[in-house]
């Protein structure tokens, strides 16, 4: 692998700017630093995390990305929901007498 390719990992927490400049999209992300504050306050030091620049075609494909992330993210989203809601059903059923669980249920 070259060392060009030997890039670090960034968390960002936030967008600080984003814009096109002679049609070159630009974004600015940030991160919260936690600093120790008075009377044991944390606070929050943001601070700028990067900086992306891309043509017009990396950015088509970014938020091809992003919006695909972003429907599997709400289908976890929707599954995790209605296993929950079943799991309550299976606890409440659980409780009934099996006469009102023969009769509401079938």
């Amino acid at each position: 692998m070259k060392s060009q390719d030997q890039i670090g990992t960034t968390f960002v927490s936030y967008v600080i700017g984003r814009g096109i400049l002679h049609g070159v999209v630009n974004f600015t992300f940030g991160t919260y630093n936690f600093t120790p504050g008075d009377k044991d306050n944390i606070e929050l030091d943001p601070v700028v995390s990067c900086r992306l620049r891309m043509d017009r075609a990396c950015f088509n494909q970014l938020r091809d990305a992003v919006n695909n992330l972003w429907e599997q993210i709400q289908i976890e989203e929707r599954n995790a929901a209605l296993a929950a809601q079943m799991e309550a059903a299976e606890q409440v059923e659980g409780l009934l007498p099996k006469r009102v669980r023969s009769d509401k249920m079938n």
